[in-house]
């Protein structure tokens, strides 16, 4: 996260899981042992919730400095699933049905308010977005999205 140009690097999943956690009442931490600048982030976002973010797939200001960047690239699993994934691979086919569903793309700069706007107004239904999820799991991540994006868009201006 570059503090001086004012631009967060952002997987479009990792914004619309800090507004799920914002919306649930969740605390931002990072997993132990991972490293995730999770916190950094959320605090920057909330402090200026018109910072400019560019959308990646690839590694963010969140996983950069987690221990599980290697080469630039997501070395963990996700062990719920028999047998475990890529949490690499399925991270970026996340980010790819997100920027379909939100006309977005690499490398696209726009503000964090800009994002969420857009994202609570074309979000639709998330079963199509997390098709790996299970119902009642994507139906509680919709609502506390949505709780999220009204929380947000109420955090004064800068």
């Amino acid at each position: 996260m570059s503090m001086a140009d004012e631009t967060i690097r952002l997987k479009p999943h990792h914004f619309l899981d800090l507004l799920r956690d914002l919306g649930a009442g969740r605390s931002f931490s990072s997993p132990p042992g991972y490293g995730h600048a999770v916190p950094q982030v959320a605090a920057a976002l909330q402090a200026n919730p018109d910072v400019l973010l560019e959308l990646t797939a690839g590694i963010d200001d969140i996983c950069a400095p987690c221990t599980h960047n290697v080469n630039g690239a997501c070395d963990d699993l996700i062990g719920r699933y028999d047998p475990p994934v890529s949490k690499d691979e399925y991270n970026r086919r996340l980010d790819e049905r997100w920027c379909e569903r939100l006309g977005l793309g690499e490398g696209h700069r726009m503000t964090a308010r800009a994002f969420c706007l857009l994202a609570s107004a074309k979000m639709g239904d998330l079963r199509t977005i997390y098709l790996e999820r299970g119902e009642a799991e994507t139906q509680a991540r919709q609502e506390e999205v949505l709780r999220g994006v009204e929380v947000f868009l109420a955090l004064p201006r800068r």
